[in-house]
């Protein structure tokens, strides 16, 4: 695996449109498609205008509503990656050692299909408990 030099916007780009977009097709039931989803992006210079053509087109695909949406600028009381997202994961990985880019990158996608594996656990446990009061 080669670590990538800089990250362009056509980077984040064709990750987003490539990756992030049919992921989140094949997992959304269809009957949902026309309910918003929000992607909740940094300020960072190489990602992506919330107008930017080519994600809303393709976004746009298959009858989703998928929208882009960055955080308030220089406000890191209100970072919400930071503070909850990636402070959890990264505070579970701290827990591991990985000596190579491999093992790091493996460690990391451990913690996140943990993370999401009990987010997903809590959110149905919650949603059940409202569903029966």
């Amino acid at each position: 695996m080669k670590p990538i030099e800089s990250i362009k916007k056509e980077t984040i780009r064709e990750f987003m449109i490539e990756k992030v977009l049919s992921a989140i097709r094949a997992k959304r039931p269809h009957e949902d498609a026309n309910k918003p989803i929000y992607i909740k992006q940094d300020n960072a210079k190489p990602h992506l205008s919330p107008n930017d053509r080519q994600f809303c087109e393709a976004a746009k695909q298959d009858g989703f509503d998928i929208r882009l949406v960055c955080q308030p600028a220089n406000s890191p009381d209100l970072n919400v990656l930071d503070l909850g997202f990636f402070n959890s994961i990264q505070s579970i990985q701290y827990k591991t050692t990985a000596k190579t880019t491999e093992e790091l990158v493996t460690a990391v996608n451990t913690v996140i299909i943990n993370f999401f594996y009990h987010w997903f656990c809590l959110v149905n446990s919650v949603t059940c408990t409202f569903s029966v009061l």
